[in-house]
């Protein structure tokens, strides 16, 4: 069995937190380049950090048992198979690979975005074992603080992002990671819209990994409510919420198996009910959507 050969290695962390090592063999060097270029990881030889590997099928053998790499063989737990990748999890869990399909540095670009958002499982996993959440929603900024903008598919929140203007950023417009902070603050972390690289080969909104954003309020977007804004009871935020988080979530879910996903759910059904109980939620009529930077400055008491 082919061992790994790796020269490059990436620190994939939140603002210097504990994190891990991406390393790719020499065929997908290119596309972890292009992922770190995105998420704006840096170079790091930490050795003491868990390893994300990104191998080839074709060219680096695996068994249902074991993988070879470098620094020896590891006994796998599991192997999860997805339309892009394979992901590989050893029994002692802090050694990850994530196996892509033949020949997916030469496929399309949609192809190859695509099996990006995988190796961001670790992290999303870590964040939601914390009190944290992965949210379907976009962020907007306005002097270092974060409003969460979040609704059903298609009820306009790249509308609303793309609304903002002068002293107000649009972070990101898809999703995002929502960090409990040890104050029982949370600080909001934009992620890349990966549909815009796939359709345009690059995005107007940047991502970082060096700082997140306090959380200050929650816009919820549904069609219905009469006025222009009103409060969301905590009941009502916890179960929209939740349903913005699982719309993301999902992606991993062939990962757990019954038990294990009643589990996690359950413990993303607590985080958002801590969340709504900590943050102000509001709901807003998506026609109003022409004006939300108004109706932000309105609940932020700008104006």
């Amino acid at each position: 069995m082919k061992q790994l050969a790796v020269e490059n290695s990436y620190r994939l962390s939140l603002s210097g937190s504990c994190g891990w090592q991406l390393q790719a063999v020499p065929e997908l060097e290119s596309w972890l380049q292009q992922f770190c270029r995105i998420m704006e990881l840096q170079k790091s030889n930490d050795q003491k950090l868990p390893l994300l590997r990104c191998l080839t099928e074709d060219r680096y053998g695996y068994d249902r048992k074991t993988l070879s790499t470098n620094v020896g063989t590891h006994n796998i737990h599991s192997i999860i198979q997805f339309p892009a990748v394979k992901l590989i999890f050893y029994n002692n869990r802090d050694i990850d690979a994530i196996i892509c399909k033949e020949g997916i540095g030469s496929k399309t670009q949609g192809f190859s975005i695509e099996a990006m958002p995988y190796l961001l499982y670790p992290l999303h996993n870590q964040i939601i074992s914390e009190g944290g959440l992965l949210m379907h929603a976009a962020l907007a900024e306005h002097e270092g603080k974060a409003w969460l903008i979040a609704g059903k598919s298609g009820s306009g929140k790249t509308t609303c992002s793309n609304q903002l203007h002068g002293k107000w950023k649009s972070l990101c417009d898809d999703e995002c990671l929502i960090v409990k902070n040890s104050s029982d603050g949370f600080s909001a972390w934009p992620l890349p819209s990966w549909n815009e690289f796939i359709n345009n080969g690059n995005s107007i909104r940047a991502c970082t990994t060096t700082h997140g954003f306090p959380l200050c309020g929650i816009l919820y977007l549904e069609k219905g409510n009469d006025s222009n804004i009103s409060s969301m009871n905590s009941a009502l935020s916890t179960l929209s919420l939740y349903y913005a988080a699982l719309a993301k979530c999902i992606r991993y879910y062939q990962i757990y198996d019954g038990i294990a996903r009643k589990n996690i759910n359950g413990i993303m059904l607590n985080n958002t009910d801590y969340l709504a109980r900590q943050i102000p939620v509001y709901r807003i009529n998506p026609s109003y959507c022409n004006n939300i930077q108004e109706l932000l400055e309105k609940i932020a008491g700008i104006i």
